[in-house]
C-alpha cells in the first residue's frame, strides 16, 4: 500500500483533566503517569516534522490546563502550520481564556457536550447551564470580534447519549458552525461491558446511520487501518512525555512506536516499529487495541461525521 507523508500530528498537551466523566478513561482507568508537555518538548516535536500542515492539540486530558497552550498555538503558526484545532470540555472558558483563544491563530475549537441537560449532568457531573453559557459567550465574542475561528460541538455516541441525538443536533446546529458525533471507544473496560450486554454498538450504529450514510461501527475488525498508511495524510499521536503511538485509542500508550526525545516524528513515521505494525495489519494479525477499535473505517466509510 502507498504510504503518504507525515503531515499531521495529534499532540497530547496534557492528560490531566478537571472532570471525571463516566465515559472517559482519563480519571477512571488510565494507569500511565499524568503530566503536561513542556513548551521546549513541543518546539522540538514540531521542528522535527518537515511537512506538517495540521495540528491537533488534544488527546486525553483538558488542553486548557497546559499553561503553555497558547504559546504552542502561536509557535506552530510561526512554523507554517496553518490548521490547528483542539477539543475542550468548555468548563474553563472564562473571559480571559476566551480572549486568549480569539487572539490566537487557532483554526477550530470544538467543545464536548455529551447529550442534553439531564444526560450531560449524569455523565459530566456539572451543571449544563454553566457549559451552555460559556459556549454562548464564546460565540458572542467571536462574532463581535469578527474572528475567523470555527466553533464546533461534539457529542460522544454511547448508550446514555444516543437517545439525545436528534434534539441535540437540532439545538446546536442553530448555534455552532458544525455538530460532530463520534463513537465511544469499545476499548475502555466499561464500554466492553456495555457492548457485551449488547447495549452500545448496534443501537448506536442504527441511530447514527439515520444521520449519514458515511458512518459505520464495526464489532470485529476485518480491514486494515488506513490511518497507519496515511489515508488522507500521515498522522501519529505524541503523548505529553514524548512517547509516540499510532492512534488516540491507545490511551495507555501500549503500542509505542517511538519517542520524540530521541527521534524525529518523520523518522518515527517511517521507522521499524511503524513498519512492523503496518505489516501486522496487512497480515490481519491485529493487536488487541486494534481489534477492539470501533472507530476504524474501511476504504468506503468515514469513522466520524460532521453535520
Amino acid at each position: 500500500m502507498k504510504i503518504n507523508k507525515l503531515t499531521s500530528l495529534t499532540i497530547e498537551t496534557t492528560n490531566v483533566c478537571n472532570l471525571n466523566c463516566r465515559i472517559c478513561p482519563t480519571n477512571n482507568e488510565m494507569k500511565r503517569k499524568k503530566g503536561s508537555m513542556s513548551f521546549e518538548l513541543f518546539q522540538k516535536t514540531i521542528s522535527s516534522g518537515k511537512s506538517l500542515k495540521h495540528l491537533c492539540l488534544h488527546n486525553w486530558g483538558e488542553p486548557t490546563q497546559n499553561k503553555d497552550l497558547f504559546n504552542m498555538i502561536k509557535y506552530a503558526h510561526n512554523k507554517g502550520i496553518r490548521y490547528t484545532v483542539f477539543n475542550t470540555n468548555g468548563t474553563l472558558l472564562d473571559d480571559n481564556t476566551i480572549h486568549r483563544i480569539l487572539n490566537s491563530p487557532l483554526s477550530v475549537l470544538r467543545i464536548s457536550v455529551d447529550g442534553n441537560p439531564d444526560t450531560y449532568q449524569k455523565i459530566r457531573g456539572i451543571d449544563f447551564q454553566v457549559i451552555e453559557n460559556n459556549i454562548l459567550n464564546l460565540i458572542r465574542d467571536r462574532n463581535e470580534k469578527n474572528s475567523s475561528l470555527k466553533i464546533g460541538i461534539v457529542m460522544v455516541v454511547e448508550e446514555q447519549t444516543e437517545k439525545d441525538m436528534n434534539s441535540f443536533h437540532d439545538k446546536w446546529k442553530a448555534i455552532a458552525d458544525h455538530v460532530r458525533f463520534q463513537p465511544k471507544l469499545i476499548r475502555s473496560q466499561h464500554s466492553q461491558e456495555a457492548t457485551t450486554k449488547g447495549a452500545t454498538v448496534q443501537s448506536a450504529k442504527k441511530n447514527c446511520a439515520k444521520k449519514t450514510q458515511f458512518y459505520k461501527f464495526a464489532l470485529q475488525r476485518t480491514d486494515i487501518c488506513p490511518e497507519l498508511f496515511g489515508k488522507d495524510y500521515g498522522k501519529v499521536v505524541v503523548l505529553w512525555d514524548g512517547k509516540v503511538v499510532p492512534c488516540c485509542a491507545d490511551y495507555e500508550g501500549e503500542l509505542q512506536i517511538g519517542d520524540v526525545l530521541n527521534e524525529t516524528v518523520d523518522s518515527i513515521w517511517s521507522g521499524l516499529a511503524m513498519r512492523r505494525l503496518r505489516k501486522r495489519h496487512m497480515d490481519k494479525d491485529f493487536p488487541q487495541i486494534c481489534k477492539n477499535c470501533n472507530e476504524y473505517e474501511s476504504q468506503k466509510v468515514a469513522k466520524r461525521f460532521v453535520i
